[in-house]
């Protein structure tokens, strides 16, 4: 992400950046340092005019709310179960060309959600809206507050959460947990 966060930035004020040219050279980058590290990635979000743009792999992702209802949603790129696709720099099947891509017309008043799996498999997308989507927090205190219920509800033992709701899906097992994980939340919002 550090390498996506450079090209970002050296680019030109005012040039488009296409997310999926982002996510391409950063990894290119990665791979040529041999890193060892496996990540997920969202490289969301390129507004160019009225066009919200996205590129992402694995598990992180984003939602978009308009009027405070869930506009657009990823979805997560898994192997199997809890097992998301990832960039790494050797010896990986995943690669870019698996990105998730796309783009909606953007809207003001629209709020974007990023975050790593951390956020999506602990806070269900109807808690999102209910959280402040139409409360009138910043992004920075809207962002802490759905952050801090992740938090919370990563370490719960008594509440259906996406994750244990799939897990009974796939499993078959009887659980009603969070998921430890990391919780990484960013939000946006869209403005004339």
């Amino acid at each position: 992400m550090r390498n996506a966060h450079e090209e970002a930035v050296a680019a030109l004020p005012g040039t488009h950046v296409c997310p999926h040219t982002l996510l391409e050279r950063a990894y290119q980058k990665a791979a040529a340092s041999r890193t060892l590290a496996a990540s997920t990635a969202v490289v969301i979000l390129s507004l160019a005019g009225r066009t919200l743009r996205w590129a992402y792999v694995g598990d992180s992702g984003f939602a978009v709310f308009r009027g405070g209802v869930l506009l657009r949603r990823s979805r997560k790129q898994q192997h199997r179960f809890n097992c998301p696709l990832n960039l790494k720099a050797a010896g990986n099947k995943t690669r870019v060309a698996d990105a998730e891509v796309g783009e909606i017309p953007a809207k003001a008043g629209d709020v974007v959600v990023v975050g790593t799996d951390g956020l999506f498999d602990n806070v269900f997308d109807d808690e999102l809206e209910r959280m402040g989507i139409a409360m009138g927090f910043s992004p920075l205190n809207m962002a802490e507050v759905i952050a801090a219920f992740a938090h919370e509800t990563a370490r719960c033992t008594y509440r259906d959460t996406p994750y244990s709701v799939e897990k009974r899906k796939q499993r078959g097992a009887a659980s009603t947990c969070g998921k430890p994980d990391d919780i990484t939340v960013v939000v946006a919002f869209i403005v004339s």
